[in-house]
């Protein structure tokens, strides 16, 4: 069974301080450690007992250990990347959480350089954006 505890407090403040600079400061964020996951960090949505007992809505846990060996600038990304996904939809009062919009090879990654492939991500986005657009437009010209 997996163990959770409570962050440091030196953690505890990262994730503050990356909250606050957002517009999540309403929606109850708990941090967590269990350093049995097999990865450095995970957000997942409270169910509705733990909304119960704890009255939290998402909930972000990390492995403190592997955390803790990273250094600052790097502690802040990973926590950034944690927060990222999170997303309230004011018109609905729904709490989301997205997955990360831009994945990729790490071998691709070294070979062409993060601002090529950033900006070769976004083309691509913008590109099936325009392509829905012309649908659309097509559609609504055969009516």
């Amino acid at each position: 069974m997996a163990k959770f505890t409570e962050i440091e407090e030196e953690n505890q403040a990262i994730f503050t301080e990356i909250i606050n600079a957002t517009d999540l400061r309403n929606i109850a964020i708990k941090i967590l450690a269990n350093n049995a996951l097999k990865e450095v960090g995970k957000t997942v949505k409270a169910n509705d007992m733990v909304k119960y007992l704890a009255e939290e809505d998402i909930v972000i846990v990390i492995n403190e250990v592997i955390f803790d060996l990273l250094e600052p600038l790097q502690k802040r990304i990973v926590a950034d990347e944690l927060v990222a996904g999170i997303s309230l939809d004011l018109e609905k009062d729904k709490i989301t959480l997205s997955k990360p919009d831009f994945t990729i090879h790490t071998g691709v990654l070294s070979k062409y350089g993060s601002d090529v492939c950033i900006r070769l991500n976004e083309q691509i986005k913008l590109m099936f954006t325009q392509e829905a657009d012309k649908e659309n437009d097509e559609e609504g010209a055969n009516f």
